[in-house]
């Protein structure tokens, strides 16, 4: 999903918008760069109060693929602003029963009755979009009385820790309501409405449900993937070539099966190629992430993951729903992260993301995967949650080599307990 990031010349790894597994539940796949709430406030149309009603709504391609969730509001607060009293909100992915879809794992996932704080971009067909995704989402939590706003934020991939710490951590309701209320209105307020964070729980499974792979791969078939051929047109580095140098780095891993090709460009009107493919759209040409990525104020970088059918499939003992397409979305204004590093960083985001539309999870720093703190070989991976700002570019780790093996191996032998992509050394 997405990334923030802090100005260029002092952040060269910014934010990358992982999308990895999709199954029964979420696995977690969004990058993005803390933002001040200043910053993202000035980027949205508004902000309301609102009670989620009812289970959520696809949005189809022009493949007939589930692409993204609607939802209805029943809204309660305008924040000062002209609201109707019933909203729908768009989110990508398809978040309802497993059927034919694209999921975008690691983006905030509602359900009716979530009371939420929603900072949005208003659509020109009034729908409204979550501004800059999880970052734009508030959900109450809390017992009675202890009420306080938080965002998904421990289930994607924080690519700059270091940069506006503060604003990880959970808000107070109506303090944070009061300051929306005057920052709209162009009143100046103090922050006087962030709160401790709350413990949470710790889980080393990833998927939650049943994990996806690509079958395709034991047949010694390739995944050929194609990229839209107007490019990223922000970037100084050649994108074309970063991203084959991402595809190689998981090809070139004599001990797994993993094969996967760059067969050219695409038609950006064009539909998506037959499965098995999979495909690159630079500049988020749909509006799928509302915003656009700043190199002085972050952002969300880029969403990816699988699409998968409904029917498993065994593989040394446990069962997968076998993936049949991949994507991955950049966002528009990202290419000055992806420059960095002479283009390692986009190597490396590029590499993480296809990490994902191949079944895999974070090898640390998540709400499902151990402390990166740990252990040096799962902090070294290219797929743990944190992004690397150095010119490593797509280099697989040990965990990254360990994890391909036993999702796709050629020579070793199954290992007991879990089986995702976290912890592999």
């Amino acid at each position: 999903m997405k990334i923030r990031s802090s100005p260029i010349q002092t952040l060269a790894v910014r934010t990358l918008a992982l999308a990895a597994i999709a199954c029964a539940s979420p696995a977690w796949a969004m990058s993005y760069v803390q933002m001040k709430d200043a910053d993202l406030i000035a980027q949205a149309d508004g902000a309301l109060e609102a009670t989620v009603t009812g289970a959520p709504q696809p949005v189809f391609d022009a493949n007939g693929t589930r692409v993204a969730s609607r939802y209805l509001l029943d809204v309660t607060d305008g924040m000062g602003r002209p609201v109707a009293t019933r909203e729908v909100v768009e989110i990508p992915g398809w978040q309802g029963p497993d059927e034919a879809s694209w999921q975008v794992p690691g983006i905030v996932r509602l359900q009716a009755g979530n009371r939420i704080v929603l900072v949005y971009d208003q659509r020109a067909d009034g729908v409204l979009a979550p501004i800059h995704l999880n970052l734009g989402v508030f959900v109450e939590q809390g017992a009675t009385g202890a009420r306080y706003l938080d965002r998904a934020l421990e289930e994607a991939t924080n690519a700059s820790p270091e940069t506006n710490t503060q604003y990880g951590a959970v808000r107070d309701p109506q303090r944070f309501k009061n300051y929306m209320r005057n920052k709209l209105a162009g009143v100046d307020a103090p922050v006087d409405y962030l709160l401790p964070a709350p413990v949470r729980p710790k889980f080393t499974s990833l998927t939650g449900g049943t994990p996806v792979r690509w079958f395709q791969f034991d047949q010694n078939i390739t995944v050929n993937w194609r990229a839209n051929s107007d490019g990223d047109a922000t970037m100084v580095r050649d994108e074309f070539a970063l991203l084959q140098t991402a595809l190689a780095a998981w090809t070139n891993d004599p001990t797994s099966r993993i094969q996967l090709g760059y067969s050219g460009t695409i038609a950006p009107s064009a539909l998506d190629p037959a499965a098995p493919s999979g495909r690159v759209k630079w500049n988020d040409p749909n509006n799928e992430m509302a915003g656009s990525f700043s190199c002085s104020t972050g952002g969300v970088l880029a969403i990816a993951g699988p699409s998968w059918s409904g029917s498993a499939s065994s593989y040394r003992g446990a069962t997968y729903f076998p993936i049949q397409t991949g994507r991955m979305t950049t966002q528009d204004g990202a290419g000055c992260f992806f420059d960095g590093n002479n283009g390692a960083n986009g190597a490396q985001v590029f590499a993480h993301e296809i990490g994902h539309a191949l079944g895999f999870g974070h090898s640390c720093g998540d709400a499902q995967s151990p402390s990166c703190g740990s252990s040096a070989v799962i902090n070294d991976a290219l797929m743990r949650a944190t992004a690397h700002n150095d010119p490593r570019g797509a280099r697989l780790g040990v965990d990254d080599i360990a994890a391909a093996n036993q999702w796709y191996f050629t020579t070793a032998a199954p290992l007991p307990g879990p089986i995702f992509g976290n912890g592999f050394d």
